[in-house]
């Protein structure tokens, strides 16, 4: 009788695990990605504070990881975190929680939805709104116009205008003040030097920022997501990278991109920046351009 009562827990273990994805779970919660592509779904942690989201949900395999505090799991990790409690209540919760069954259908619509993004214009930035969010992001529209493009999309009938950022599989970072997200996400290569030098930055905001302060040509790979570092990590062996300079956030989640790099290429060929900003007690480049502009324009 013990032995059958094991074996039905295993059982209802084994069953949750394989029907009940976290997406769906985080659904259930009124909890939604801040983006979705593919195979990865982007969250603000929803066990922490959580200002610029950090958690990546690979939904192949049904699990999470905090790219800020490194930590990952499953969905009965996920609830014991979210919960405060053991993994047999997280296992009784999940157990009992019908209400993920019923979002299932809602979350698939969902989904497709967030991936039907049907690009119908590209062209110059003229939209007053976009200029004003982006110099607010301390970027000169001379440097705004070199890189990006103001694009006009459809999701569900609804029309939609963003900043625009081509990466490697021309696809499109998409941003604006209610909005990030991405057609197709990549990392995105631009090269304007014969060198062997290259910056690696995790956004391409924080890449614009770079090129404002120093107002000079370089070698970059924008990841344009941390769950790209692999394909970053490939394209720098592939361009026979000989010095790599991280402009990688100062925090856990850039620490981890940054120790990454030198567990592949060296600490002779790799070079952490973050430093510099981190001593202004900014978070990257762009709150650094931020700062530095705020302090001209009140003269200090």
């Amino acid at each position: 009788m013990v032995a059958m009562q094991n074996y039905k827990k295993i059982k209802d273990l084994n069953e949750i695990k394989s029907d009940t994805t976290i997406v769906d779970y985080l659904y259930s919660l009124g909890i939604k990605p801040v983006s979705l592509t593919g195979n990865y779904a982007l969250y603000h942690a929803p066990y922490r504070q959580d200002r610029n989201p950090s958690c990546v949900v690979y939904r192949n395999r049904n699990i999470f990881v905090d790219m800020a505090t490194g930590e990952r799991g499953d969905i009965f990790k996920l609830v014991q975190l979210m919960n405060g409690c053991t993994f047999k209540e997280a296992l009784e919760k999940l157990s009992s929680d019908g209400s993920v069954q019923h979002h299932v259908i809602e979350n698939i619509r969902m989904t497709k939805s967030l991936q039907r993004i049907i690009i119908n214009e590209v062209k110059k930035i003229t939209s007053w709104a976009l200029k004003k969010y982006v110099m607010g992001r301390g970027i000169s529209s001379g440097v705004a116009d070199t890189y990006c493009k103001e694009v006009h999309y459809t999701v569900n009938d609804k029309n939609y205008y963003a900043i625009a950022f081509k990466n490697d599989s021309n696809g499109y970072e998409l941003r604006n003040e209610f909005f990030k997200g991405c057609t197709r996400n990549d990392i995105t290569t631009i090269q304007e030097l014969q060198s062997g030098n290259w910056l690696v930055f995790e956004g391409f905001f924080d890449f614009l920022s770079y090129k404002e302060l120093s107002k000079k040509s370089c070698n970059a790979i924008i990841m344009n997501s941390v769950v790209n570092i692999n394909k970053a990590i490939s394209k720098l062996e592939e361009l026979k990278a000989e010095k790599i300079f991280m402009c990688a956030d100062a925090d856990a989640a850039g620490r981890q991109v940054v120790q990454k790099i030198i567990g592949v290429f060296g600490t002779d060929k790799v070079v952490d920046i973050s430093g510099y900003y981190a001593k202004k007690n900014c978070k990257d480049l762009n709150e650094l351009l931020q700062v530095k502009k705020k302090s001209k324009k009140i003269g200090l």
